[in-house]
């Protein structure tokens, strides 16, 4: 039986996404757009409000599912902290086991990196650490995008997105791999915002601007299978946004650049590319099992 119902658990989800998505735009508009530190400090003031309260529909649910006598997937009603993710036990496990994961995943966009200067020259992010060491406003502008790249668009997505929606759909009952499927619905759509401030601020025509957040949408929502896989495996909160980081770290895959290499490197980064999907996609169940991470919270169903 079902600890809640699902129109409830979804009812919460989207209340969740909403707070987190509307909470960016309480305050007035920036002609700087998103990448201006202001813009960036007071998002994170937002979505750190939001995130301070996002648990509670989940404990709610819990709540009243244990005074009722029933459990999330069983008989036995896990705590609300741990529904959550917020333990100890397996934590060394899930703070390396995904990242060698997502690496095998990123095989070909890695060696492209290590194999080029002007790929790591060119790189987004090595780019804001070189700007992020100069001097006046650039380098005050570098490190808040940095900081809300690598740390607080990771750590307060992943635990609204993953730690405190998963356990509301967990509890309708829906199994690991509906959860999988459904969840990273909520986080994808919670993107699509942007396309105002591609219109608006950046100037975008509207059908670029729509392509660009259709492919933001379609991206995170895959990313967000990967991440929701992660929560549910390890069943730790920060096990996902370490996943998260990274691949923002790495971003997209660069295959257009990939492609343009010097003949010789191409055999070696196609290869890398299959060889590293090939392995993530034989190795990723094991490295990924729950027993790992000592879970039992999200080990069944």
């Amino acid at each position: 039986m079902a600890a809640a119902s699902l129109p409830a658990a979804v009812a919460a989800c989207c209340g969740v996404a909403a707070a987190y998505v509307g909470s960016l735009y309480v305050w007035p508009a920036h002609p700087g757009g998103r990448q201006h530190p202001e813009v960036i400090a007071r998002r994170a003031a937002s979505v750190a409000a939001v995130s301070a309260l996002a648990w509670l529909p989940a404990a709610a649910l819990n709540a009243a599912a244990t005074a009722a006598g029933r459990g999330a997937q069983g008989p036995a009603a896990a705590t609300t902290r741990q529904l959550l993710g917020l333990r100890i036990s397996g934590a060394p496990a899930a703070a390396a086991l995904p990242l060698a994961a997502v690496a095998l995943l990123f095989l070909g966009p890695l060696v492209h990196l290590a194999a080029s200067a002007e790929a790591r020259a060119a790189h987004p992010l090595a780019a804001a650490i070189r700007a992020a060491a100069g001097g006046g406003a650039a380098a005050g502008a570098a490190r808040f995008q940095i900081a809300r790249d690598l740390l607080i668009a990771p750590v307060s997505e992943e635990w609204v997105f993953r730690a405190c929606l998963v356990p509301l759909l967990w509890l309708a009952g829906l199994g690991r791999r509906a959860v999988v499927l459904f969840t990273p619905l909520f986080f994808g759509a919670a993107h699509l915002h942007h396309l105002r401030e591609l219109v608006t601020v950046q100037g975008l025509p509207l059908r670029p601007a729509l392509a660009s957040v259709l492919f933001q949408f379609a991206f995170t929502t895959v990313f967000g299978w990967l991440a929701t896989w992660v929560f549910l495996s390890t069943g730790h909160a920060f096990a996902p946004a370490l996943v998260h980081a990274a691949c923002n770290a790495v971003g997209v895959p660069p295959f257009g650049e990939m492609r343009r290499a010097r003949l010789w490197g191409q055999p070696v980064l196609w290869w890398a590319t299959a060889a590293g999907v090939a392995l993530f996609w034989r190795l990723s169940g094991a490295l990924l099992r729950p027993e790992h991470y000592s879970n039992r919270v999200y080990a069944g169903a």
